[in-house]
């Protein structure tokens, strides 16, 4: 009897566990993580999108991010049939306002910048 009680709160413990906590997969760090890259999205790092390493793996079409300890995106790598076919290299001031965006190829040669504007500050009242 005891036995069966040790097992049936074990499946209760691993039941909540799958429902709630595994829902909210909280802020990402490090990397990488997989993410769909579906044809017509622009921004395909998005919590609905992320896919394990062997879904990845099976799909043509995903793309792996690292992030830094905030759980900003630094660097995504788009493979399309387990190639890299380009990269994004995200820089972000210390307050995690984007400030920079470099898009390179498979080899780091530099395609395009794009550079933030910054926010004009506010008077003070």
């Amino acid at each position: 009897m005891l036995i069966i009680k040790f097992v049936l709160f074990f499946f209760l413990i691993t039941l909540i566990w799958l429902v709630t906590l595994r829902q909210n997969l909280g802020i990402p760090y490090g990397g990488p993580f997989y993410y769909a890259d579906i044809e017509g999205t622009s921004n395909p790092v998005q919590p609905g999108y992320r896919i394990s390493f062997r879904q990845a793996w099976a799909s043509d079409r995903y793309v792996a991010v690292y992030f830094n300890e905030v759980g900003l995106p630094l660097l995504a790598q788009h493979f399309s049939a387990h190639k890299l076919v380009w990269q994004m290299v995200w820089l972000w001031s210390r307050s995690g306002r984007l400030t920079r965006r470099y898009t390179e190829s498979p080899s780091g040669e530099l395609l395009k910048i794009d550079v933030m504007p910054t926010p004009e500050p506010t008077p003070a009242p």
